[in-house]
């Protein structure tokens, strides 16, 4: 539960909240794993906070399944989408995530060492 709330507040903070009026804000979700709490409890957090999917917020989702060979395949989709931010849901996402952007924010919900 905490897990899932740090996670909505991190999201929420990366989008900065004061610029939701003007446009509605991407969030492109990486997932080497079909793992729908990740999911469903961000969704759920920022709505709390105020962001409505449709209407402050879209997500966009890179989903491996499984196959460590299609995630960068996956993230490669998932960037032409030009997310605002990226949650990266484990150490093999954001490790594709990282060799695709430089310059998006990227809030990590489980990682051993996503520096190196």
């Amino acid at each position: 539960m905490i897990r899932r709330a740090l996670l909505g507040l991190l999201a929420a903070l990366a989008l900065r909240p004061g610029l939701a009026q003007s446009r509605r804000f991407r969030v492109g979700i990486a997932l080497s794993e079909r793992v729908p709490a990740y999911v469903d409890a961000l969704k759920r957090g920022l709505e709390r906070l105020g962001w409505r999917e449709g209407d402050q917020v879209d997500y966009g989702l890179a989903d491996a399944a499984g196959d460590p060979a299609g995630l960068a395949t996956a993230v490669a989709r998932l960037m032409a989408w030009q997310p605002d931010v990226l949650v990266s849901s484990s150490n093999r996402t954001h490790f594709a995530v990282r060799d695709a952007t430089s310059t998006i924010p990227v809030v990590v919900v489980s990682a051993i060492d996503p520096v190196t």
